[in-house]
Parts: structure tokens; C-alpha cells; sequence
């Protein structure tokens, strides 16, 4: 492994990884190039075109409101922010939620309503105790690869503060990158793993 004399670009195993954006770049990528370049070499383990993306487990992102989440001050520029979303602790609390369910199920006989309960919470995360929630239609819209094949798709979400009154509609959203396709040549695969955007209106809290 070496890195340049300014730091912005690292060599690991022939593959020129960068570190830092120069002045006056900006990640701006597509939704494409999220998904073939970024969440799918992270989910199979291979080399990152440059380390835009910050890890975080969905414990961690789902514990606390998106303007704690992200590092931003009030005369910063900066209205979009870039994660892997690790979600193995996440999925096992949600399958044991889930075995719950079917348990309750099962002895009260209560099919149609536990399916509409899973319908609706895969619509609404909650945030903390309850501090916020991240609301969808739960609407996925398919990502194509220049061939027309659906190699990848997105969720959206809003963010909702909790209030006395109920919840707020905020400013923050979050698109969730998924992929539809599993790795080639052999390669290993990743934990569960997606890739979240958030970004911010005008308004930040």
C-alpha cells in the first residue's frame, strides 16, 4: 500500500483508491453509479472508486434523528450525506419481531391483521423511542443498467419528528439503495447491506 505526497490517493493491491475529494469537487453520483460502483464492489468485497461513503449500523442510524446523524453546521454548503447501512442487528431485532407475530398469530388467529402490522412498520421505522420515525410508501422504484435489465432499486423516506401533537414532516429524506442482483466471478458476499442518501431542505432540525 502507498499514498501519494498530498494524501488524496491511496494504491491498495494496484487499485487507485481515492481518499479525499480535491477542492472544489463534489460527490454528485447517480443512482446507477451507486449501486455498480459503490454497494456493489462494498458488497463484494471489492475496491471503492474513493472513500465518499461512511459506514454505520442500522442500530446506530435508527436510534437517532438524521441532523444528529450527520455533521453539517448552518453556514455549511453540504446538503447530502452517503452511508453503507450495515443491517445485520437491525434484520435479526425485525426476524425476532417478526417470529413474535407469528406466535400471536397462530394462537389468536389474527392472519389479516399482523399482515397489515408488517405492511405498515415495513412503511415506518421508528426512530429512538419514538423520537421520529422514517416514513415510505413503500414504493420500490427500479434502478436499470444500460441494457434495461433492473440490476438495483430505491426506497424513498421521510423523516417525521415526534411532537405533542403528534408527528412532524421535516426536511430530511433518505433515499435506500438496494441491490437486486448477487455477485459474479465467485466473489464473496457482505453482510445485508444498502446504501442510504440522506440530504437536507431548508429547514434542518
Amino acid at each position: 500500500m502507498t499514498i501519494d505526497a498530498n494524501e488524496i490517493v491511496m494504491q491498495i493491491d494496484g487499485d487507485a483508491i481515492v481518499t479525499q475529494l480535491p477542492p472544489g469537487y463534489r460527490f454528485v453520483p447517480t443512482d446507477e453509479e451507486l449501486i455498480l460502483f459503490y454497494l456493489q464492489n462494498k458488497v463484494c468485497f471489492r475496491p471503492l472508486p474513493c472513500e465518499a461513503v461512511k459506514d454505520i449500523n442500522a442500530n446506530e442510524l435508527y436510534s437517532n434523528p438524521p441532523n444528529t446523524i450527520v455533521n453539517f453546521t448552518l453556514a455549511d454548503n453540504k446538503k447530502e450525506w452517503y452511508f453503507f447501512i450495515h443491517q445485520n442487528k437491525y434484520q435479526k431485532e425485525a426476524e425476532k419481531n417478526q417470529t413474535v407475530r407469528e406466535r400471536n398469530d397462530a394462537r389468536i388467529g389474527s392472519f389479516g391483521f399482523w399482515t397489515a402490522l408488517e405492511n405498515y412498520e415495513e412503511r415506518v421505522r421508528k426512530v429512538g423511542n419514538g423520537i421520529g420515525v422514517w416514513r415510505s410508501a413503500g414504493k420500490k422504484d427500479p434502478i436499470y443498467d444500460n441494457n434495461g435489465k433492473v440490476f438495483g432499486f430505491k426506497i424513498q423516506f421521510i423523516y417525521f419528528s415526534a411532537t405533542t401533537n403528534g408527528y412532524k414532516k421535516t426536511h430530511w429524506r433518505m433515499e435506500e439503495y438496494h441491490l437486486s442482483t448477487t455477485c459474479s466471478n465467485g466473489d464473496q458476499e457482505k453482510e445485508d447491506l444498502v446504501l442510504g442518501r440522506i440530504t437536507r431542505g431548508r429547514y434542518y432540525t
